[in-house]
């Protein structure tokens, strides 16, 4: 788009000064109009002032259009973003009990973090916060009630540093940083369980009926999968 507009510009320019150059050269002309040189130089001055007024309306259409197309196709792009996200909120509220739904406040489910603080809604009332960047872990996080975007004082920290994790509608598992271990949290009653291997961890999984994928997501790809999935 920029490379386009540019060109155009430039065109715009030199038939912005050929018009500039035709007017004087045209006031000179009606001065000394018993000049026959100087007539036909207000004749060809009148050309390039026509010429260069059709160039000039060609580079304003085409700097619009060019403008007009990018600018629908980002709404169109961002719409579809928007779309997509709201169709993994679906998928989320899908999976947690009725009862927790009917908890939730509804930027528990949309609400980013701020700044270098990001959040993932898990099911309510848990989500995962990562500071300062998402390629590192995150801790969970348990709302207890007031403004989302104050998690000072609507949050209640647990102490799991994880890097990798995956969830269903009962169960998170997840993946300790610095080979600490892999684990497996329970919505339902907060508890934990730890193991020395992800081999450990999936069979586990299995065993207590976790329905989710066996695969763990890291912070930054489970951040995007959510709220910027392609």
């Amino acid at each position: 788009m920029e490379i386009t507009i540019l060109l155009w510009l430039v065109i715009g320019l030199i038939s912005a000064f050929a018009a500039l150059i035709a007017m004087v050269v045209l006031v000179v002309a009606l001065v000394k109009r018993r000049n026959r040189a100087v007539i036909g130089a207000a004749i060809t001055a009148a050309s390039l002032l026509i010429i260069s007024l059709i160039s000039f309306t060609i580079f304003a259409s085409k700097v619009a259009t060019t403008t007009y197309t990018h600018v629908k196709t980002f709404v169109n792009n961002e719409q579809q973003a928007l779309q997509r996200h709201e169709q993994q909120v679906v998928r989320l509220k899908a999976i947690t009990p009725a009862a927790l739904l009917e908890q939730a406040p509804p930027d528990f489910y949309t609400y980013q973090g701020f700044r270098d603080w990001w959040r993932i809604p898990l099911i309510y009332p848990y989500s995962l916060h990562a500071i300062d960047s998402l390629e590192s872990s995150a801790y969970i996080s348990r709302y207890k009630g007031g403004a989302i975007e104050n998690p000072n004082v609507s949050e209640e920290t647990l102490n799991y540093d994880i890097t990798r994790y995956n969830f269903d509608g009962n169960w998170l598992i997840y993946q300790l940083d610095k080979g600490d271990g892999w684990g497996i949290f329970n919505f339902t009653d907060g508890t934990s369980q730890s193991f020395s291997s992800e081999e450990e961890l999936f069979t586990r999984a299995k065993e207590i009926g976790y329905a989710g994928e066996l695969h763990l997501h890291t912070i930054d790809e489970g951040f995007n999968l959510y709220f910027f999935p392609d």
